[in-house]
């Protein structure tokens, strides 16, 4: 009687972790399907000035840094002062927006160019060759993709959930699979901490998508603490995986989390280099060339996340397959 009053709780309490993980992800797939219509009008409709980079500075002007081919035309280059940045305002893509430049002593001349996408990766493609209407569908993929993998998995997930009702996090972030896979326990026990360093540049790069919130110095320094944060925790994730490996996990547990391991090394490195040759040619000043590289570095991370997700899901479900089969005894 026991033992069945113990399973029964034991079913009860997986059965409650199912409903709430289920519900947390299709509140998750909900919110985020309810955004797709303003993000997918932001994408077609919503420009900035993407032909000068400048540096603000503290009397209100900015140091132009980086200038496509079109402002070299018009004969702006690196090293300008930018009088008036506050010009470089969102707003319809396609309308014309002035400029005021001056190079040393020379007097100001104001230089006029047409609004581009503000997403960079339509830009980008865009950029790259690839018409409007395709840069914009590739952008939006670049989300959706994502999405509907994670919000798959997640489901399932929640469906062949351990016991643990913790494990109900695995439905609102990616970076929690690794955490709690495979036996839905936060060990170290502080490790949870680690998904919270996520959260500010997830929020952020969300309310920049839809246009709540604007570029600014402000914004600025935000999104640089913002991504310092998730670097911290995506190393702390490595390092607690690899201790997590080496230490606690069983020798099934070890088999199964080398999916996760390849796929999560694989995205890592495929994001520092495509990210490091774009900065190089960023840097160098080819503009046209950084586009591509951008374009590259934007789909590495797509298909790394991707097969990073999938992989989680697949070492779960070989775990199950693992942990169900009973062992059999060879005793006379």
């Amino acid at each position: 009687m026991q033992n069945s009053a113990i399973g029964m709780q034991k079913s009860n309490g997986m059965m409650l972790g199912r409903i709430l993980g289920i519900g947390l992800v299709l509140i998750s797939i909900g919110i985020s399907i309810a955004f797709l219509p303003e993000y997918w009008n932001n994408l077609q409709h919503r420009g900035v000035v993407q032909d000068v980079y400048y540096t603000p500075q503290t009397d209100g002007t900015g140091v132009v840094g980086n200038v496509s081919p079109e402002a070299i035309q018009k004969g702006i280059a690196v090293g300008d002062t930018l009088l008036n940045p506050e010009a470089d305002s969102l707003g319809e893509i396609g309308t014309p927006v002035t400029l005021q430049v001056q190079r040393g002593n020379e007097p100001a001349r104001q230089v006029t160019f047409d609004r581009k996408p503000e997403n960079f990766t339509v830009y980008a493609g865009v950029m790259s060759g690839l018409s409007v209407e395709t840069s914009t569908t590739l952008s939006l993929l670049t989300v959706l993709l994502p999405l509907i993998l994670c919000s798959i998995s997640a489901l399932l997930l929640c469906w062949l959930r351990f016991d643990n009702g913790m494990a109900i996090l695995t439905a609102v972030m990616l970076a929690t699979f690794a955490t709690l896979f495979p036996n839905g326990k936060f060990a170290p026990r502080w490790s949870w901490m680690l998904i919270l360093l996520i959260l500010p540049n997830s929020v952020l790069s969300g309310l920049l998508d839809l246009g709540v919130v604007s570029w600014s110095n402000s914004v600025q320094g935000i999104s640089t603490i913002a991504t310092v944060l998730s670097y911290m925790s995506v190393l702390g994730i490595i390092i607690v995986t690899i201790f997590r490996y080496r230490r606690i996990f069983s020798p099934t547990e070890r088999q199964q989390t080398k999916w996760i391991i390849a796929a999560l090394v694989f995205f890592l490195l495929s994001l520092l280099i495509t990210g490091g040759i774009y900065q190089y040619y960023w840097q160098a000043g080819q503009f046209e060339t950084s586009m591509v590289a951008y374009l590259i570095n934007s789909w590495a991370g797509v298909v790394g996340l991707s097969l990073l997700t999938l992989s989680i899901l697949f070492a779960t479900f070989r775990y199950r397959s693992y942990s169900s089969v009973a062992p059999v005894s060879t005793a006379a």
